[in-house]
């Protein structure tokens, strides 16, 4: 199997993000329009000119929520960007917040995972529909540095992505299941439950995971009070 190489520019964190010299100008566009229409209702409320200080009032709001709501998206500490690179040996997530530069680096080894369940993940506005297949999620359950163990996700659009998982799981005789059942929306706090629950059928990798998901004649949404005896993974 060959070795997906990553971009070490982007995974180290020291590339300034592409939109920032469009923050900048947006940040000027925005520090004009404040000082104009503060400026210009403070002159209409000294005159009087009542109708006008709603309006430019208005428009004084309206930038400084803008503002606001920019601001706000600069201070997010969640990964804004997240890469995902199927090594040799290894599961590599760069987990990378493009605001602040700084990247979670999670790698899992192949031998280490504990089991895998491979279910729908769809879109909910794509076409208007719940119901399309758009990819796969992986969720991986393995051990941490103290050897508990914990669950990681992945999200994977390429079929050439799932046929390299195919190859891994057979390799590494990594614990496989695949459930029909849309599981995009299922929070990290719900994947005990999920493995408890969920219909799942065994995989080796022996098949297509896209042409699984295809041949199904309707798609339906995992929830967490699903019947508990139901096939277990």
């Amino acid at each position: 199997m060959g070795r997906n190489l990553y971009d070490e520019t982007i995974a180290t964190g020291k590339m300034k993000p592409k939109w920032f010299f469009y923050l900048i100008i947006i940040a000027i566009f925005l520090g004009s329009g404040l000082y104009a229409t503060g400026y210009a209702t403070y002159s209409f409320l000294v005159m009087g000119e009542w109708w006008m200080v709603l309006l430019f009032g208005s428009f004084f709001a309206l930038f400084l929520g803008i503002a606001f709501k920019i601001y706000r998206l600069t201070q997010n500490k969640k990964p804004t960007k997240i890469i995902a690179v199927a090594e040799e040996e290894a599961y590599t997530i760069y987990a990378i917040n493009e605001w602040t530069e700084e990247e979670k680096v999670t790698k899992i080894h192949y031998g280490t995972m504990d089991r895998i369940l491979i279910g729908v993940w769809t879109n909910r506005g794509f076409k208007g529909r719940k119901s399309d297949y758009v990819g796969a999620r992986l969720i991986i359950r393995h051990p941490d540095a103290d050897g508990e163990m914990i669950y990681t996700s992945s999200v994977v659009f390429d079929e050439e992505v799932l046929t390299g998982w195919n190859e891994r799981i057979q390799e590494f005789a990594i614990p496989a299941s695949i459930t029909s059942l849309i599981i995009s929306e299922v929070l990290p706090e719900q994947f005990d439950t999920l493995f408890q629950t969920i219909d799942a059928q065994p995989f080796d990798g022996s098949f297509s995971v896209k042409e699984f998901f295809e041949r199904q004649d309707q798609l339906v949404m995992w929830h967490a009070d699903r019947d508990p005896l139901s096939d277990r993974i």
